[in-house]
């Protein structure tokens, strides 16, 4: 999943993750391994802060591990242009 944001504090909803999951029918049988990633304005990556997680070990039975899931997490940096601007 991607998640993208501009906001420099950010929470962490395990369970929105978790039900779409069950909406597109993928088993919680550890076959399928949920990897979460962040894009961020590239001036706004040493701010990002994931602030709260919510619903901790929701992800479990995909890969995930009750209390180290912000260290789980990519967060990437991307420039972003502008309408008009030219490179």
């Amino acid at each position: 999943f991607v998640q993208v944001t501009m906001a420099q504090k950010h929470s962490f909803k395990l369970s929105f993750f978790s039900k779409a999951l069950k909406v597109f029918n993928i088993p919680e049988d550890g076959a399928w391994k949920v990897e979460v990633g962040f894009l961020v304005p590239l001036e706004e990556l040493a701010r990002l802060e994931i602030s709260r997680i919510e619903d901790s070990g929701a992800l479990e039975k995909n890969g995930g591990k009750r209390g180290d899931e912000a260290m789980q997490v990519d967060v990437v940096g991307v420039s972003i242009m502008q309408s008009g601007d030219q490179k």
